[in-house]
């Protein structure tokens, strides 16, 4: 399930918006409409790339770790254990942008978790002490302005901006 703005259209040219299926194909059809957006409002590739990646990030999480599919393996944290594929919930990005701030914001109705609360990360000293997993959230405050998470009824919402600098339009 899925939903564009209109991009051709100057009446939705302040925010768009997409709702995705709980399911990990939905992250192709986030990057086609990250790069339509990007488009859209004229970033840059860098920009873009930026946009994609923490979106990307943020909506792998909610699809592996978020689900409250109501099965005897739905309190597990092992990713092979969840079957994500009983969850018909959505998961929703907003993007809305003005002259010198983007702000993207997603929703869902997953278990609560405040991704910003106690996450101290600990950079590893070289490559082989490295351990897959856990730097998301690292990546993510690197690369927005601005980073909040609330508890809305039912919803997490992760509102993120991202500056509108020079250096973010193409020309």
């Amino acid at each position: 399930m899925s939903s564009f703005l209109n991009p051709k259209d100057p009446s939705t040219a302040q925010s768009f918006s997409i709702a995705l299926n709980h399911h990990i194909d939905s992250l192709t059809l986030l990057s086609q409409w990250v790069e339509t957006v990007g488009q859209t409002m004229q970033l840059s590739k860098a920009l873009c790339f930026k946009l994609n990646l923490v979106l990307e990030e943020i909506v792998t999480n909610v699809i592996q770790h978020g689900s409250q599919v109501d099965d005897k393996n739905s309190h597990k944290n092992d990713d092979q254990s969840r079957d994500t594929s009983k969850d018909t919930s959505t998961i929703t990005v907003s993007v809305h942008y003005g002259p010198h701030q983007i702000c993207l914001s997603v929703s869902d109705r997953g278990i609560p978790f405040n991704p910003l609360q106690d996450h101290n990360v600990q950079l590893p000293a070289n490559l082989e002490n490295a351990k897959i997993g856990g730097l998301g959230i690292h990546l993510i405050t690197s690369y927005t302005h601005t980073i909040n998470y609330e508890r809305r009824g039912d919803r997490n919402i992760l509102t993120m901006t991202f500056l509108r600098t020079e250096n973010s339009v193409e020309t």
